[in-house]
């Protein structure tokens, strides 16, 4: 299953493979009372060439080499697949776009709150993305640090919105250099994420909700968003490149950033005295500052 949703080009596709209402052009799907929201997102940044290239596996690491390998979030999808008939979760559309689905789901939200949303979207082996970003506060944050997360500061995610509704946090599942060419998972890390063992172990727990920021949480985002004169999120702004070879999904102009070693197209680096940030290590930094 893992490799078929790597392969499916559209979110359509893989919100098809789950159960649930559609709710907002999401899935949901609660059957559990009393016990947490796993969610994942459907969408990708990648383009229709990159699902033209065959997929490499070398022992637990898996690569598209010369595309994009889509385990953002498609290997979120694959953990809540994996436990969909006994963990509450929700399927998500068009969080690359800005958390559209997310966004329009809690407007929508007729649901009796959980204890917390758990997002399966982070980079890495053992991040938890919570009150450094104000999706929880640290009564949460202990509570999955059990499981052996730890604390650290993120960027955008479905969890900037489910926070509205109950107590969230977003972590890491094992794929890193998201959104360029030097993607990657490991499946090893993948399938230590516990879980069945969170779902039962936060049943009933209860969750002080999180203080917001007095700052607008999209505000927080723009002005790094734009460095490059160019939005480098959203997957519909990649209909305006006109010759593929210059696009982000082209062979050209790829450079490797200073800080974490992902490539990446040159036009969407932020240079700062002498080195190269790219958009990633730029919402780090981001989110660092307003904090």
């Amino acid at each position: 299953m893992l490799e078929r949703l790597l392969n499916i080009p559209h979110q359509e596709e893989v919100l098809d493979l789950f159960d649930g209402e559609d709710i907002a052009g999401c899935k949901v799907n609660i059957r559990f009372p009393g016990r947490p929201i796993f969610t994942a997102h459907a969408d990708t940044v990648c383009s229709p060439l990159d699902y033209d290239k065959p997929l490499h596996k070398n022992g637990p690491i898996i690569r598209r080499p010369g595309g994009i390998l889509g385990a953002d979030d498609r290997a979120g999808c694959f953990l809540i697949h994996c436990y969909r008939k006994r963990i509450n979760y929700i399927i998500t559309r068009d969080e690359e776009c800005g958390c559209l689905g997310s966004r329009d789901l809690v407007k929508e939200w007729d649901f009796v709150n959980p204890p917390c949303f758990i997002c399966l979207d982070r980079r890495g082996k053992n991040d938890l993305i919570g009150s450094n970003n104000y999706y929880c506060n640290t009564d949460l944050e202990e509570a999955i640090g059990e499981y052996g997360f730890i604390p650290v500061t993120g960027s955008i995610s479905d969890a900037d919105e489910f926070n509205e509704l109950a107590p969230s946090c977003n972590l890491s599942i094992g794929y890193y250099n998201q959104h360029t060419k030097n993607e990657f998972l490991n499946v090893d890390i993948l399938k230590t994420v516990p879980v069945l063992g969170m779902s039962e172990g936060l049943k009933d727990r209860k969750f002080d909700m999180p203080e917001q920021p007095k700052w607008n949480k999209w505000t927080k985002y723009s002005s790094w968003n734009s460095y490059s004169g160019s939005s480098w999120t959203g997957v519909e702004d990649y209909d305006k490149y006109d010759d593929l070879e210059d696009s982000l999904y082209g062979d050209s102009s790829y450079v490797q950033c200073d800080i974490c070693g992902s490539f990446c197209k040159e036009s969407t680096f932020l240079h700062y005295e002498g080195y190269r940030f790219c958009p990633t290590c730029c919402e780090e930094i981001s989110a660092h500052v307003i904090r």
